[in-house]
C-alpha cells in the first residue's frame, strides 16, 4: 500500500482465497478505502493462518505418533524394572503403578488405579509402630522432593511379615511449572536391613558370650560419665579379672576356657538389674556399670558378683575347678576428671585387689597411695611419649595384592612399631591398647603421617612411585587441626594426593561421623583415597556408607573362615563384595594366611587381599 492505492497483492493459493478475490473485483484498485484495505489484509491474515494450521497438522501428527512410541518405552520400561513405581494426579489419586509396586504393595491395576495413594500405600514407623505420612503425601503438600531411606519405615504383609522399605517422591509438572501430580519410587531393603542388624549386633557384642563387647562398653561409660556430669548422678564402675584363668586354659585346653566364660557370663547376667551394663572386655576381663547407685549400695553390687564367682564350681571332663576373681571398683560422680581417669583408675584398683591376694573387691578413691604406687608401674605410656620424642618409632610395610593375579599391588599399608629403651621391636599390641587407652594416638599419627610424606618424597627421588596406606584413629578424626596439619605436609613435602590411602576403622569412622566425613570430603577433593578398615565389627548401618567418600572397603579377618565352603559366614562376605561393587568401591580381605584363600576371595567377587600370603610386613622404606 502505498499513498493509498494497492501495488501488489500476494495471496496464498489456496480455497480461502477466492474470499480475496472478491474483495478485488468489488472496486477499481484506486477507489479503495481504508476501511476496504482493512478488511484485505484481514482476509489474508487469516488464510496465511490456515495455511500454517495445515502444515502444522501434519507436523503433529508425526510428534504425536513418536511420543506414543515414547510412552510405550517408558511403560515398558518402568515394568521391567524391580523398583515399584507408582504416579498420581495433583489431589493424590493413583494414575499409574509397575508391576513391582503392584507386588510389594500386594495390590491389583483394577483396584489401584483411581484410587488415592494413602489406600494403597501405608508405611509404618519401625521405631512406634504407628502409621506416618507418606513421602508422596508430603511431596505433594511440600512441592518438592521428599526422602525416606533410614530404614525406619515398613509395611505390614497380610500374612504378618514386615517389609522395610525406602521411598521417595519427587512434585510432577507441566510446562507452565504447575504441580500435575507425583512420582512414588518404593524399594524393599528387607534383606540389607536384616544384614545390617546382624553386622551391627556382631559390632557391638562379644561373640563367645553374648555380652556387649569393649566397644560398646566404653560407649555406655561415656554416657554414664556425661549423665554423672550433667545430673549430679553417681553411678558405679567394676572392672573384672578372672584369677588363675591360665591354669584352666593350660590344663583343660581353649575349649574349656571358652565354656567357662559363657558359664560365668550366664550367671553374672542373672544379677545384673535392667539398668546396668555387663560387657566382655577381652580375655578373661569384665567391666560393669552400676547405674543410678550411691557408693555403697555400688559396693553391694560388686560383692554380690563376687559371691557368684567364688561359688561358681566349673566341671570339666571329670575335673572340677574353683574360680575366683579380682574387682577393681570406682565411682562416677561429679569428682571424675575423664573417662580415660576412670579406666586408669578401676584397672589400677583391679592390680591391687591382685596384689594383696586375690578374689575381692578394692575401691578406688580419688587420693589413694596404693594407686598411686600402681601408676608409678604402668610406664609403658611414659615410654611411648620417649619414643615418639626421640624418634624410636618405625614404619613397616605390608602390600594389598590383586586377587586377579596375585601379584599387583594396589598399595602398602604402613604398620607403625616402637623401640623400647633396650631398642628392642615391640610389636602394636604391646603398646597401641596403652595409646588409645591413654590419648596418645594424635601425636603417634602425627609422626606416621610426616616419616610416611617424607618415604614417599625419598622414594620418588630415586625414581620409584610408591602408593602408601596410613592408619588414622579416632582420636585423630576427631581433631579438628589435623586436616591443616596434613595439607602443610603434603605441601611441604610436595606430595601427590594420589599415591595416599588413609585407612580408617570402622567403628572410629561412625563414632567420629560428621568430623570424618568434613575430613574425608576435604581431602578426597584433593585426590587422596579412604579404606575403610574392619568391615564388618562395627557396623551400624549401610546408610552412612552413602555419606562417606570411601573408596576401599577392607573386610576384617574375623569372617576369613568363610573360605571354608561349608562355613556360614561365605555368604557375608560375598554380601559385603557386593555392596561395595554397588556403591563403586573396592574390597580388600586382611588377613589371608593361605594361599588356598585367595581363590575362595575371588570367587566371592573381592578385589585385593592382604596378609600372609602375599607378603609379611617389611621395614620401610
Amino acid at each position: 500500500i502505498n499513498e493509498g492505492s494497492l501495488k501488489r497483492v500476494r495471496v496464498p493459493v489456496i480455497d480461502n482465497g477466492l474470499l480475496v478475490g472478491a474483495l478485488l473485483l468489488q472496486r477499481p484498485k484506486l477507489a479503495w478505502s481504508h476501511a476496504d484495505l482493512m478488511t484485505l489484509r484481514a482476509a489474508a491474515e487469516l488464510i496465511a493462518a490456515s495455511h500454517r494450521d495445515a502444515q502444522l497438522v501434519k507436523l503433529k501428527q508425526g510428534e504425536w505418533q513418536a511420543l506414543l512410541d515414547e510412552k510405550e518405552r517408558a511403560e515398558f520400561t518402568l515394568h521391567a524394572i524391580g523398583e515399584g513405581v507408582v504416579t498420581t494426579n495433583a489431589a493424590g489419586v493413583v494414575t499409574y503403578i509397575n508391576s513391582a509396586a503392584e507386588d510389594l504393595l500386594s495390590v491389583l491395576p483394577q483396584r489401584s488405579l483411581g484410587r488415592h495413594v494413602r489406600e494403597i500405600f501405608k508405611p509404618l514407623s519401625a521405631s512406634t509402630g504407628s502409621s506416618v505420612l507418606s513421602v508422596v503425601e508430603r511431596c505433594l503438600a511440600e512441592q518438592r522432593p521428599v526422602e525416606q531411606s533410614d530404614g525406619d519405615t515398613y509395611l505390614s504383609m497380610s500374612d504378618g511379615r514386615r517389609t522395610v522399605i525406602e521411598s521417595s517422591a519427587a512434585p510432577l509438572r507441566n510446562r507452565h511449572d504447575n504441580l500435575i501430580g507425583a512420582v512414588l519410587v518404593v524399594r524393599d531393603v528387607t534383606s540389607e536391613h536384616l544384614l545390617t542388624e546382624e553386622l551391627s549386633y556382631r559390632a557391638a557384642h562379644d561373640p563367645l558370650t553374648g555380652l556387649s563387647n569393649r566397644t560398646e562398653f566404653e560407649r555406655q561409660l561415656k554416657a554414664a560419665y556425661d549423665d554423672a556430669k550433667r545430673q549430679n548422678q553417681t553411678h558405679m564402675l567394676c572392672y573384672l579379672d578372672l584369677d588363675n584363668f591360665k591354669v584352666i586354659n593350660d590344663t583343660a585346653g581353649h575349649g574349656a576356657g571358652d565354656e567357662l566364660l559363657k558359664q560365668l557370663a550366664t550367671a553374672l547376667r542373672l544379677k545384673m538389674r535392667k539398668v546396668d551394663t555387663l560387657s566382655r572386655l577381652g580375655g578373661d576381663e569384665f567391666g560393669v556399670i552400676f547405674r543410678g547407685c550411691s557408693t555403697e549400695q555400688g559396693l553391694q553390687l560388686a560383692n554380690s558378683l563376687l559371691d557368684v564367682v567364688r561359688e561358681l564350681k566349673f566341671a570339666w571332663k571329670e575335673q572340677v575347678f574353683a574360680v575366683g576373681v579380682s574387682i577393681g571398683a570406682v565411682s562416677v560422680d561429679l569428682g571424675a576428671d575423664s573417662v580415660a581417669d576412670l579406666l586408669a583408675r578401676v584397672d589400677a584398683a583391679c592390680y591391687v585387689v591382685k596384689e594383696q591376694g586375690r578374689n575381692a573387691v578394692y575401691h578406688s578413691q580419688k587420693e589413694d597411695d596404693r594407686l598411686s604406687k600402681r601408676f608409678g608401674e604402668m610406664h609403658v605410656v611414659s615410654q611411648i611419649s620417649q619414643a615418639i620424642d626421640s624418634d624410636r618409632l618405625r614404619l613397616h610395610a605390608e602390600p594389598v595384592v590383586d586377587t586377579a593375579d596375585g601379584s599387583s599391588v594396589l598399595y602398602h599399608e604402613l604398620l607403625v612399631r616402637m623401640l623400647d629403651a633396650k631398642s628392642e621391636l615391640q610389636m602394636p599390641v604391646t603398646f597401641i591398647p596403652a595409646a588409645e587407652r591413654y590419648y596418645l594416638m594424635g601425636p603417634i599419627d602425627r609422626w606416621v603421617v610426616d616419616h610416611a610424606l617424607r618415604g614417599v618424597t625419598e622414594a620418588r627421588s630415586r625414581g620409584l612411585v610408591q602408593r602408601v596406606g596410613i592408619n588414622l584413629s579416632g582420636q585423630t578424626l576427631s581433631d579438628t587441626r589435623f586436616a591443616d596439619y596434613l595439607e602443610r605436609k603434603m605441601e611441604e613435602y610436595a606430595v601427590d594426593p594420589q599415591t595416599l590411602c588413609f585407612e580408617l576403622t570402622e567403628t572410629a569412622a561412625i563414632t567420629h561421623l560428621t568430623e570424618t566425613a568434613q575430613l574425608m570430603r576435604r581431602l578426597s577433593a584433593k585426590g587422596v583415597s579412604f579404606a575403610l578398615d574392619d568391615f564388618g565389627t562395627g557396623m551400624s548401618s549401610f546408610a552412612y556408607l552413602r555419606k562417606l567418600p570411601v573408596h576401599i572397603l577392607k573386610i576384617d579377618g574375623v569372617f576369613l573362615r568363610a573360605a571354608a565352603p561349608d562355613n556360614i559366614d561365605r555368604p557375608l562376605i560375598e554380601a559385603m563384595a557386593r555392596v561395595a561393587r554397588e556403591l563403586g568401591m573396592k574390597t580388600v580381605a586382611e588377613h589371608v594366611e593361605r594361599p588356598v584363600q585367595i581363590a575362595v576371595l575371588r570367587e566371592l567377587g573381592v578385589d585385593y587381599v592382604q596378609g600372609y600370603a602375599v607378603g609379611r610386613a617389611q621395614p620401610w622404606p
